[in-house]
């Protein structure tokens, strides 16, 4: 099963003090003298091919006067990430529907307070007033979370993690072992 990813809490879990003790870094175990095919260079590797980018002012015409904001206003992050391509297009549509239809929810909220007096009458006759949440809110609250959805799925929006631009520290003591370990 494959684990890992960019969502939040994804991963290995962390081993305990007596397990990495017993097991050490994974980093620092399995020591091949032997260089491996792609190290040696006998492996060639090709380029990926990159998709077709879509032109910033080209929004299908699939999108009603409501959801085009939304692609003015989300596309130049994604074409800046390379998320928005030919093959993503009708996902982003979607993104765009999303969204129109949250701002639309949320408007309407807005508009009738998010609370309203429910009046019930009890089996004697007598009336009593309750507040309840507007009808539209678990339905707005959905939206939200499949836009969020939407938004990750084209890097628009932060995945929860840090974005590291260090290069990884080179292991001193590894190459300091197969310095010390190398027979000529």
């Amino acid at each position: 099963m494959p684990r890992g990813g960019r969502r939040v809490g994804a991963g290995r879990k962390r081993k305990s003090a007596a397990e990495h003790w017993l097991s050490g870094d994974a980093g620092k175990r399995g020591l091949a003298l032997v260089p491996s095919r792609q190290e040696s260079g006998d492996v060639e590797t090709a380029e990926p091919t990159k998709a077709e980018v879509i032109p910033i002012g080209d929004a299908p015409a699939v999108l009603t006067a409501a959801e085009r904001p939304f692609w003015d206003w989300y596309s130049p992050q994604a074409l800046a990430k390379g998320t928005l391509t030919t093959e993503t297009a009708p996902g982003f549509v979607l993104l765009c529907q999303v969204a129109a239809r949250r701002a639309r929810l949320w408007a309407q909220v807005d508009a009738d307070g998010d609370k309203y007096e429910a009046v019930v009458v009890d089996g004697a006759g007598q009336e009593r007033v309750s507040l309840k949440a507007h009808p539209l809110l678990t339905h707005a609250r959905g939206l939200d979370m499949r836009l969020e959805q939407h938004l990750a799925r084209f890097g628009i929006t932060s995945g929860g993690k840090a974005v590291e631009d260090k290069k990884p520290k080179k292991d001193d003591e590894r190459a300091e072992l197969r310095r010390l370990l190398a027979v000529r």
